[in-house]
């Protein structure tokens, strides 16, 4: 039987987070896959929440199209400003962050994961060079296709497929560090791309 194909969407215009694009993130507890994922942050208005129920609908319909069996009431991955509690804010007992940063208040947000590596392309749609990484906190959008699911409750996982770069807010690789007052130094350090991402700490978080 032939895998059924499920429709592709790209996101409107958000804020990453959480971006494991160049190398994919290690499962917990060593249970599963190693995942490549980003969330996206979009802003709550009535434009992104009608996309939202564009894309529920299309892959509630296409779920039963493909005998997919979805509960009335299943796990939607978008996350609205109505979602989020104020503990949410507050790190719980031992640990040293909350579960969900300011920059979430007021926003939609949603995850994208693959096993595969994602095409990652600038605002022209051309490939991004190697040494140019996207970071939380730049501008993004994502291309996800749906994958309705009912094992283990049901739902729609939205599998990560390309990430375009749209704005490089962040001062990491790529991101157009300041450099006035600097000079060249003869015989100092020149760094290789994408040298910066190896061992440095800045992992993409």
């Amino acid at each position: 039987m032939a895998k059924p194909k499920y429709t592709q969407f790209v996101t409107p215009t958000g804020i990453a987070k959480y971006t494991y694009l160049a190398k994919p993130q290690d499962p917990y507890q060593g249970k599963g896959d190693p995942q490549f994922k980003v969330r996206i942050l979009l802003d709550d208005t009535a434009e992104n929440r009608a996309w939202i129920d564009k894309v529920v609908e299309t892959g509630v319909a296409e779920a039963k199209k493909n005998g997919v069996k979805l509960k009335k009431v299943f796990q939607n991955p978008f996350k609205y400003p109505e979602d989020q509690d104020e503990d949410d804010f507050l790190p719980e007992e031992g640990k040293d962050h909350p579960k969900l940063d300011e920059d979430h208040k007021g926003r939609i947000f949603v995850e994208f994961k693959s096993k595969f590596k994602p095409g990652l392309i600038d605002s022209a749609r051309a490939t991004l060079p190697e040494d140019v990484k996207i970071y939380g906190g730049d501008t993004i959008r994502v291309k996800f296709e749906l994958n309705p699911y009912e094992m283990q409750g049901s739902g729609l996982s939205l599998r990560l497929k390309v990430v375009q770069l749209i704005a490089k807010n962040t001062s990491y690789s790529g991101g157009g560090v300041n450099t006035d007052g600097f000079d060249d130094v003869e015989g100092g350090y020149v760094s290789e791309p994408g040298d910066d991402d190896e061992e440095s700490g800045n992992e993409q978080f």
